[in-house]
């Protein structure tokens, strides 16, 4: 007999899950729904503002990503990927000197990566 499992509809961990498998399968829209909706439940969502961040980027909502950037590296700090996500959205805002900025210091925590 096979039983599923329903998920809690307060599970944020199944939304960020969902919005993961939508981010990669290039629903960008659909993803950043499940991410507002982990993002609701959720105490500690600094992966959560990463994705949704960059699922705006996909939809070139660049102006819109930079505060979800900032959230994240709030709550992981220094994270290289996080750092180079909000530097992809100010490049393509023109802020080149910023953007460039936030390289060097993905190189310094991760030389070896980029």
């Amino acid at each position: 007999m096979l039983i599923l499992k329903i998920p809690d509809s307060k599970d944020e961990k199944f939304y960020f899950k969902l919005g993961k498998e939508l981010f990669d399968k290039r629903k960008f829209k659909e993803s950043i729904k499940k991410f507002d909706k982990a993002l609701r439940l959720n105490q500690n969502p600094g992966l959560c503002y990463y994705y949704k961040g960059l699922a705006l980027i996909m939809i070139s909502k660049y102006e819109n990503s930079i505060p979800l950037f900032d959230n994240a590296l709030e709550l992981i700090p220094l994270d290289p990927e996080i750092l180079i996500g909000k530097s992809i959205a100010l490049m393509n805002l023109n802020k080149y000197e910023e953007s460039i900025e936030l390289c060097y210091q993905a190189l310094k925590i991760q030389p070896n990566k980029y």
